[in-house]
């Protein structure tokens, strides 16, 4: 893997193996495949090692050039790999005769791991390195975190005190000095759950650096940005015991190691309600999705939680930032149609493309932050499974289709990216956007509702006077009339796009193609000019 390069790892049912591009994408020949059907994969926060596990035995890779860093002849049900891929935390489920929480280590000599430390246990346990390796912190059945400095497992060297009780934590990211978020879950006594902020080593609840509190939260989601300095906690309860909403009650909370701590919320109604939050690689940016569907609002905060851009309303409940953070995908996937939109955020601030790509249950950025996945896998969903390639302008660059089932895509994204963004080209795309003649129907505002018997006259005619009927009914027939042939020319020619996508995906498989259908593929760039022009038009 270069520096300019973007790989993603291709988890189907008849094995793994990698891609590579930029465009054209192709099978990833360093990396060697693995031909049954693996458990999981993994990449490590500094994307420079992935793990691919199947039924017997965990082989570690290198990013870099695919080679084998080293094997765990041991299978896991699951894991998690250190911030550095030093290390990887092993569970699989109990069992009398072995112990079923590992640590191993992967800087062993000869390509092997060595296994540093391992017991039994009912539950996965919560547990996490520090960003540099050298800490490693489990929370207890007693509630309580211990902290080890590696690679000595035995030997605990701070414990949190009993009494704060705590439910869940995270170590802080980055290269930053270490610093940790407890959540204290609120009992019968005290409905009030809190987060509070700590820097390490110190453990007393005395050393606080801030706090927030919040009523009757039952879980926590804690996101640290990537410099580890500020991060965001949403506090979730299932169900609202005052009868304000039936979904439960959640909250977005903000606190930084500046000792500054702030309650995350856009003016209006039902700006409580949150639905997704994400940091910005720059970490002085994040951005949020609040509101009752479908009328969700998104908008970019600052680390003031100020509002520096609001995104409007729409149908959304998802996040993705490039890799460079100049780019935002707002996605409205699950229930929701599937719509993507594309925002810039640094120069033009303004939607640059949107889309909808029906049954996605997966989007990924890829390394060059112009580029991104969108898939559908299984179990989510077990037919049609596949994914697709797009560029920021919403343009499909391949179409793979899973011979049977894809249980996902890992893009291998470079925690210090050193890509440079094609900025020319998304300026010449926001131009032609913006030298488009304006079309004074779609500006339009949504009209307020008027029911049916004070819109409408008898037998449903609409209120307009009868000379203007005719001539309006004509009008509005001969626009859609209009309208929709240049939409059904265009949607054939996409049709004919969306084949050849699937024939080059076929022909990167190393399938061997009729003339004819080399002639289709031949034709790409004829049918893609035809389309701009249609909708230049």
């Amino acid at each position: 893997m270069t520096e300019t390069s973007s790989i993603f790892i291709i988890r189907e049912s008849f094995g793994t193996y990698g891609y590579i591009g930029p465009p054209p994408y192709k099978p990833w020949e360093a990396l060697k495949k693995e031909n049954e059907e693996t458990r999981f994969t993994l990449l490590s926060p500094d994307a420079k090692y992935f793990a691919v596990g199947n039924s017997s035995l965990v082989n570690i890779f290198k990013t870099e050039d695919g080679s084998i860093s080293c094997v765990i002849p041991r299978r896991m049900l699951s894991a998690k790999l250190s911030p550095q891929g030093g290390y990887i935390i092993a569970w699989d489920n109990p069992n009398q005769n072995l112990d079923n929480f590992s640590i191993w280590s992967l800087n062993g000599s000869k390509k092997k791991a060595s296994a540093s430390h391992s017991q039994k246990l009912t539950k996965m346990p919560e547990s996490q390195f520090s960003w540099d390796e050298k800490i490693y912190a489990r929370l207890t059945n007693d509630l309580r975190i211990i902290f080890y400095e590696t690679p000595d497992f035995q030997t605990e060297i701070k414990r949190t005190p009993e009494d704060m009780k705590i439910s869940n934590f995270s170590l802080s990211t980055g290269n930053s000095p270490l610093h940790y978020i407890c959540y204290v879950r609120g009992g019968k006594e005290q409905n009030t759950s809190s987060v509070k902020l700590f820097k390490y080593p110190n453990v007393e609840a005395s050393s606080v650096i801030c706090q927030r509190s919040s009523f009757q939260s039952e879980r926590v989601d804690i996101k640290w940005n990537k410099r580890g300095t500020a991060a965001l906690v949403t506090t979730m309860t299932d169900v609202d015991k005052t009868g304000g909403s039936y979904y439960g009650k959640t909250s977005l909370e903000y606190l930084d190691t500046r000792a500054n701590s702030y309650k995350v919320q856009l003016a209006g109604p039902d700006s409580d309600i949150i639905h997704a939050s994400k940091w910005s690689p720059t970490s002085t940016e994040f951005c949020i999705i609040v509101g009752k569907m479908p009328n969700t609002r998104a908008a970019l905060m600052n680390s003031k939680c100020e509002k520096i851009l609001d995104m409007d309303i729409a149908a959304r409940n998802e996040i993705y930032f490039n890799p460079q953070g100049n780019l935002v995908l707002l996605c409205g996937l699950g229930n929701l149609p599937g719509t993507i939109e594309v925002w810039e955020l640094k120069k033009h601030k303004r939607c640059v493309a949107q889309f909808r790509v029906q049954t996605t249950t997966q989007v990924e950025w890829l390394n060059d932050g112009a580029h991104f996945i969108t898939a559908t896998t299984a179990p989510r969903m077990q037919v049609d499974n596949g994914f697709k390639v797009w560029d920021f302008r919403g343009k499909s660059i391949l179409d793979w289709v899973a011979t049977k089932h894809l249980f996902g895509i890992t893009s291998v994204v470079s925690h210090e990216n050193k890509i440079p963004f094609p900025e020319s080209e998304l300026d010449a795309h926001i131009k032609a956007i913006e030298s488009k003649p304006k079309n004074p129907k779609a500006e339009e505002k949504a009209a307020v509702y008027i029911p049916v018997h004070k819109r409408t006259g008898t037998a449903g005619s609409p209120m307009v006077p009868k000379s203007q009927q005719t001539k309006a009914t004509a009008s509005n027939s001969s626009d859609g009339d209009e309208i929709s042939a240049k939409q059904r020319k265009i949607q054939n020619l996409q049709k004919k796009l969306n084949d050849i996508q699937k024939l080059k995906a076929e022909l990167a498989n190393g399938k061997t193609l009729e003339k004819n259908q080399l002639v289709k593929i031949n034709n790409e760039e004829t049918i893609r000019s035809e389309i701009e022009s249609l909708q230049l038009s």
